[in-house]
């Protein structure tokens, strides 16, 4: 760390030595980084951020929070925590990131008393790992007749081929994704993070025009101001903003280390959580407006069709689209909505863990 630091001084005071003229070329000839190599444009860091940052709980969480805290209410606490929290620790991250080209575990050894925070990051991706896992036993009823489980332990069933084969393809999706580092990554991300707001604004615009759509719109937007005084609202607010942005778990120390030196990262620190909090109240329109078809079609109330979690975009989604003229056409667009907005954050969890784990691995096998 110490000799990267030292380098990293010795070039600028040669930059700041050379003439104007040839002050650029040398600024932007030492931000490359041969070893580790760079984003191949701005766009590509950026939209990887935004891919990353937007996920699945932007989709399936947000919407459910701010309509079970208060509708428009939940907006104050939320854009609080965004400014107060979720923009600088973005910021000091990619900065981290960026300064250091260095992995999570390798940048948080600029101080001992930190040392254990890069390892921290990487571990809690895998503890996240688990929450997944949680989350998908909270929808084992609702798929317990599609997956056609077992009755019990005793029993433990034949392999699902089907599943088996599509597990194989999004491993093989993620491989071909990751094969060339950022090069290819950094690619891909230009379908895979624009490609949903794509589907958001079809879906929306075919979700406005149903009828319901109004009343569902009402129960995710009008305010409730007196729930704004309860804890829980600014706690849920609090955990939203660290959960979607994704501080803490080391991605974004990653993809900011394949910047260049001189990389504008207090744009993009700007940028991306705002981008991250538009699409979480965009996304909340386009389920709540089909949520309230579903209501309006089979004459329930909306508190009745609303959930959370995989419930929601696996079971009363689909099941709201289901009633729509050309309902297969919605349900594919939906669904590779959700498949590449996984896919990138799938794509930087491991992406993440290779640049953290290898050199750590090669350094104590050449050690020995």
């Amino acid at each position: 760390m110490e000799k990267y630091l030292t380098a990293k001084e010795k070039a600028l005071e040669d930059d700041s030595d050379s003439s104007p003229m040839n002050s650029q070329s040398s600024i932007e000839s030492g931000d490359e980084n041969e070893e580790r190599g760079n984003w191949s444009g701005r766009l590509d860091f950026f939209l990887s951020c935004v891919g990353y940052a937007v996920g699945l709980g932007n989709i399936w969480r947000f919407p459910y929070l701010c309509y079970k805290s208060g509708g428009g209410a939940f907006l104050i606490p939320y854009v609080i925590f965004l400014v107060l929290c979720g923009m600088p620790l973005f910021f000091m991250e990619v900065s981290y990131g960026q300064f250091a080209s260095l992995s999570p575990i390798t940048v948080w050894r600029m101080s001992p008393l930190f040392k254990g925070v890069g390892y921290g990051m990487v571990i809690i991706s895998g503890i996240v790992c688990v929450y997944y896992n949680i989350i998908i036993t909270w929808t084992l009823y609702f798929l317990n007749r599609v997956l056609k489980m077992t009755d019990g332990i005793e029993n433990f069933g034949g392999i699902r081929w089907e599943l088996l084969i599509c597990l194989i393809i999004a491993w093989v999706l993620v491989f071909l994704c990751l094969c060339k580092g950022v090069k290819s990554s950094g690619r891909v991300v230009y379908v895979t993070a624009t490609f949903p707001y794509l589907v958001l604004l079809i879906l929306l615009i075919r979700g406005v025009t149903l009828p319901g759509a109004s009343e569902g719109l009402k129960f995710y937007l009008i305010p409730q101001w007196e729930k704004l005084a309860t804890f829980q609202v600014w706690g849920d607010a609090a955990v939203q903003i660290f959960y979607s942005v994704g501080m803490a778990w080391g991605g974004l120390i990653t993809m900011a280390s394949y910047n260049k030196f001189h990389n504008n990262v207090y744009r993009d620190a700007m940028i991306v959580p705002l981008i991250n909090c538009g699409t979480s109240i965009f996304a909340g329109l386009v389920i709540f407006s089909i949520l309230g078809f579903m209501a309006h079609e089979t004459g329930d109330r909306i508190e009745d069709v609303v959930t959370q979690g995989p419930g929601l975009v696996f079971v009363a989604y689909p099941e709201a689209v289901a009633k729509l003229p050309i309902s297969p056409l919605w349900a594919v667009l939906f669904f590779l909505m959700l498949l590449t907005i996984g896919l990138d954050s799938q794509n930087c969890g491991v992406q993440k863990k290779t640049a953290s784990w290898v050199p750590q691995m090669f350094n104590h096998i050449w050690n020995v």
